[in-house]
């Protein structure tokens, strides 16, 4: 007896995968050329670190009980990596009031922050209200957010790291960021 779909499932898989049938579907893919390769790299590399742990002889509990003891020592590996990357210090010439923020950046991150820490000095405050601090910096009037931690400067919303206003902001209201 053949198999019976859903209309709705036909639909679906008629509607998004069958007319890419030969990225899923082994059988679609004599004309398609792969150069051997049949399955992406990750998938490849995960077997290939399985296989030194598995046996065709073994049980499917054991081999269960063998992939879970093998991702438990990966996942050890990876958090000690991460750990030890964590762990590794730079040394950045600043004012010792940006270095908790400068630590919570990737070195590229925190170059780009001191530089924009150095720049500081052109930013001028404005108005400052409860809720945004206005200012006005090389002619442009930029307002941060203080109930969102944003700002409006190209900077910032290109980038996503602190920028000098937000840098400034933080050191008059410590509370802030």
């Amino acid at each position: 007896m053949p198999l019976m779909l859903d209309a709705s499932v036909s639909q679906y898989l008629q509607r998004r995968w069958m007319h890419r049938r030969e990225l899923w579907a082994a059988c679609f893919r004599d004309n398609v050329l792969t150069f051997g390769n049949d399955t992406n790299n990750r998938v490849e590399s995960s077997h290939k670190q399985m296989k030194r742990y598995l046996q065709r002889s073994d049980s499917l509990h054991k081999s269960m009980l063998k992939v879970y003891k093998w991702y438990q020592q990966s996942f050890s590996r990876i958090l000690q990596e991460a750990i030890i990357a964590q762990s590794r210090c730079f040394t950045y010439p600043c004012s010792q009031r940006l270095i908790p923020i400068i630590r919570l950046l990737t070195p590229y991150a925190a170059r780009k922050v001191i530089r924009e820490y150095e720049r500081r000095r052109w930013a001028v405050v404005e108005v400052e209200s409860f809720d945004y601090v206005f200012f006005q910096d090389n002619g442009n009037r930029v307002e941060v957010d203080l109930s969102a931690c944003t700002c409006t400067c190209v900077t910032f919303q290109t980038c996503w790291y602190p920028c000098r206003h937000l840098l400034l902001v933080h050191f008059r209201k410590p509370h802030f960021i």
